[in-house]
């Protein structure tokens, strides 16, 4: 999605076969994170698969410079890991949002909002701000929110 000022917002999207519209999941990466990771792609492809539209966002000034990093971070939005923030992101769903809510093969009244790490963080406000009428989150009706925000690995336990 071109924006003023010469940013982008990326994402990626899987499409289900058969008429639309179709239900969409919104799935979320987490911080220093990107839409191509084997979490958000292997929940999309899985998604998919049951007939959702899934749309996976690279949120803008979440990409780690090249060289300040020592793990793998494909982010092709724009933006840098400086100015990142919640509201931010907010502000790039809303985007993301405008720039659907004509698209014949969605269906914004079946919203799922999946997210992992920070993405899980950022689904539960969401939710709150849709809930509670925020007018950038109109458009939508929500059925499912699941938030993968664990903060250990799968073995470790405490």
């Amino acid at each position: 999605i071109p924006l003023p000022g010469g940013e982008r917002l990326v994402y990626s999207r899987l499409t289900p076969d058969g008429p639309g519209p179709h239900p969409v999941a919104l799935i979320f990466h987490g911080y220093s994170g990107d839409k191509d990771g084997p979490h958000p792609w292997q929940i999309a492809r899985r998604l998919a698969r049951e007939g959702y539209v899934t749309i996976r966002p690279d949120f803008r000034n979440n990409f780690v410079p090249e060289g300040h990093r020592d793990w793998s971070n494909r982010n092709e939005s724009s933006g840098s890991l400086e100015r990142f923030s919640l509201n931010g992101i907010l502000e790039d769903i809303a985007l993301l949002l405008e720039h659907l809510k004509n698209d014949p093969t969605v269906d914004l009244d079946r919203v799922s909002l999946v997210g992992h790490s920070f993405g899980g963080i950022t689904v539960r406000h969401l939710a709150a701000l849709a809930f509670r009428d925020d007018p950038r989150f109109a458009r939508i009706r929500i059925r499912a929110v699941a938030d993968l925000s664990g903060m250990i690995g799968p073995r470790q336990t405490f």
